[in-house]
């Protein structure tokens, strides 16, 4: 992944480029936990106005939700921070003849978030593309991270 960059008005500040993969606010995790809290963490961060820059991931494949994100973020990130890979359709992990392309579309993934070289990446949900057409991995080099969110409940019922 990328380096972070310092300030060239000689405040020395240090930058962190941040890669959000916002498939979990696409697939239908969106009207569950995981998408509110993405969406919530994407706002929150960019209201801080901080120096660091965030870049959004988003799924192509899933276009009414990526159409839906891309208009409410055009007027708070810079078009280039808006970043849409478009994987071949059918890779839900529950068809099993979709598993080669499901796998075909992980490096596609994974060079689209290379070419943008983030410092970090942050996968807000690694539980989705079973029954949708999420593409989801960690990435082999680089920092990433990933929420696992709603799989930390009990299930006692307590």
């Amino acid at each position: 992944m990328g380096g972070a960059v310092t300030s060239g008005e000689g405040r020395g500040l240090r930058i962190m480029r941040l890669m959000i993969d916002l498939q979990g606010a696409q697939s239908a995790s969106r009207f569950r936990g995981i998408g509110r809290y993405t969406l919530a963490l994407v706002d929150s961060l960019l209201a801080l106005q901080s120096n660091h820059e965030i870049i959004v991931l988003l799924n192509g494949g899933l276009s009414d939700s990526a159409d839906a994100l891309i208009r409410r973020y055009r007027s708070r990130l810079p078009e280039s921070n808006i970043v849409v890979f478009t994987p071949l359709d059918r890779v839900a992990w529950s068809v099993p003849n979709n598993a080669a392309r499901a796998r075909l579309m992980e490096p596609v993934r994974e060079a689209v978030i290379a070419q943008c070289a983030p410092d970090v990446l942050l996968i807000t949900s690694l539980f989705e593309g079973y029954h949708d057409d999420a593409v989801i991995g960690l990435p082999e080099h680089g920092a990433g991270c990933a929420d696992r969110g709603d799989s930390l409940r009990s299930h006692s019922g307590a």
